[in-house]
């Protein structure tokens, strides 16, 4: 499992623009227009919380729901619900057309409120690459469980609305030198892949003891 790299030297101007992008921001060149104007990612925790954590994930992705499921929820009990940490989400699909259909789907959940359950939902049902657990029809089934307008939720599901924010999401992490899932930024400091909750931990209390 790759070790946690920080950033530093040629990509800072990288960096630099990826949170202005991460805040709501834009950057300069065609990532930053790819963006609808005003869209902010989904963002869990307090969004004044002095660390952030982006994640440019898969919902198709075995590593990102060993991550999801056995390292996240630590890191939200820990510090995300003592408003120490902030956690982003980017989409990095690059598991085919069910990955994108999930993507699409969480999105359209978060028009009612609801993108962070849909999102855990989406790992929960994970069964395999093009297994067919992202159909639409279990798509919709998901929106239903979680007492969704099923009208409204398919409706956006099957129109363009959110392809610019996917194709944003994945050139920023193309631009940012993300080439698998998942990855994360930490303050700037690049993990890749599904590192065990002590790595987290380490370079969150580090940079909350910056922050004192």
């Amino acid at each position: 499992m790759p070790d946690a790299t920080r950033i530093s030297g040629a990509a800072a101007g990288l960096i630099g623009a990826f949170f202005l992008i991460s805040a709501g921001g834009s950057s300069s060149g065609d990532v930053a227009s790819s963006y609808p104007p005003g869209y902010r990612p989904p963002v869990q925790g307090d969004p004044s919380a002095p660390v952030e954590i982006v994640m440019f994930g898969d919902f198709q992705c075995p590593s990102c729901k060993r991550f999801e499921t056995e390292v996240l929820p630590e890191i939200r009990s820990t510090y995300v619900d003592q408003g120490k940490v902030r956690f982003t989400w980017r989409n990095f699909e690059h598991y085919g057309e069910e990955s994108v259909a999930a993507a699409k789907g969480a999105h359209c959940a978060g028009e009612q409120g609801a993108f962070w359950e849909y999102h855990d939902l989406l790992y929960r049902s994970q069964r395999g690459i093009g297994s067919g657990a992202f159909s639409r029809t279990n798509l919709l089934g998901f929106a239903e469980q979680l007492d969704l307008r099923t009208g409204a939720f398919g409706t956006c599901l099957d129109g363009l609305k959110y392809d610019s924010v996917l194709a944003g999401d994945y050139g920023l992490a193309r631009e940012e030198g993300v080439n698998g899932t998942p990855g994360f930024f930490i303050n700037g400091e690049y993990v890749a892949g599904a590192q065990p909750f002590s790595t987290f931990a380490s370079i969150i209390d580090g940079e909350l003891a910056k922050a004192q």
